[in-house]
């Protein structure tokens, strides 16, 4: 067969499979890496958690784009030399460098097996969409969320963030505002954060139309939690000034030992706002997660008025990161 676009030569038509061209020898070459990756994260403990890169290994990925497709035994081995001996180390149970969770052994075949199966979640009728529904249900109820709440699995809390700030955008102005953006609409908003918050929540502000300037970070109390006095003067600041407060975002308090991570007493003004309720946000980490192990403990109830939580469960959880 020839290819009239571009003038080569096409394989034969019993040639176009990506199936490998020998079973037995792909199963033992997939038995091999995983017996490889299991024997590295049970035995971590004896390597570094950490090691810089060596200039002859970073150069090897330096090179120029293959023109031909490479043998997965020699990637493999390319993958054991040049890649997992200078990793962050986060998988190391001694790493202490940024919350990145380690992940699990089970995470390792969990991945695997979603990866064989390459699920589509955008729509048609089979099992996995069942599978995610089931684990929003779950969170649901784990947070004490009523039974119309619904949810979405995202790529991580940065993007949970934009999604919450554009559903606040779009209750407050009206969900016209999705066809005739901000400028159609005479309200300008403002929102308020803690100063301890994520750069997330910004950018969100920014990507939503609204713009960054209108986010308003809000100084921090003794125990790490937005200062509600603070936060009550400055809603009423932007009130008098004609804007017209939609959203508070709670972010969790640091990652820090001995630190509170309880709840902002909030001001009866930052539950108003022209259009009925203002909308209220918490991004939730340790404390929450307790619930799944600790399940009678009430402390960590989400309050009622919080209309939305974003989640992360590659940190406390150890979900891959790529969950």
């Amino acid at each position: 067969m020839h290819n009239e676009n571009t003038g080569a030569d096409l394989p034969p038509r019993d040639g176009w499979t990506l199936d490998p061209s020998d079973w037995k020898d792909f199963r033992n070459q997939a038995h091999r890496m995983l017996d490889d990756i299991l024997d590295y994260v049970e035995n971590i403990r004896d390597r570094p958690v950490w090691q810089p890169i060596p200039d002859e290994v970073r150069s090897r990925f330096r090179g120029d784009l293959p023109e031909a497709p490479s043998d997965l035994a020699a990637v493999h081995r390319e993958f054991i030399r040049d890649i997992l001996p200078f990793a962050t180390g986060n998988v190391h149970p001694g790493f202490m460098g940024w919350v990145h969770g380690g992940g699990t052994p089970v995470g390792i075949l969990a991945e695997m097996l979603a990866a064989g199966l390459n699920a589509n979640l955008g729509g048609r009728d089979h099992v996995p969409i069942e599978v995610e529904r089931q684990i929003v249900r779950w969170m649901q109820r784990l947070f004490d969320f009523p039974e119309s709440a619904t949810g979405l699995f995202v790529t991580g809390t940065s993007m949970a963030n934009l999604i919450g700030v554009l559903i606040a955008r779009d209750t407050e102005l009206g969900f016209e505002v999705r066809c005739a953006g901000v400028a159609g609409s005479s309200k300008r908003l403002s929102a308020y954060t803690s100063v301890a918050a994520h750069a997330c929540i910004g950018k969100a502000m920014d990507i939503a139309g609204i713009g960054s300037d209108a986010l308003r970070m809000i100084p921090v109390d003794g125990r790490q939690r937005i200062d509600s006095d603070a936060l009550e003067k400055a809603i009423a600041a932007d009130r008098r000034a004609g804007l017209a407060p939609f959203l508070v975002v709670e972010p969790p308090a640091p990652s820090t030992p001995g630190q509170s991570t309880t709840s902002t007493p909030w001001p009866p003004s930052a539950a108003e706002s022209g259009s009925g309720s203002m909308w209220m946000a918490h991004t939730a980490r340790w404390r929450f997660w307790r619930r799944i192990w600790r399940p009678g403990l009430r402390a960590s109830r989400a309050p009622t008025r919080w209309l939305s939580i974003f989640i992360s469960g590659a940190k406390c959880l150890m979900t891959p990161d790529s969950f």
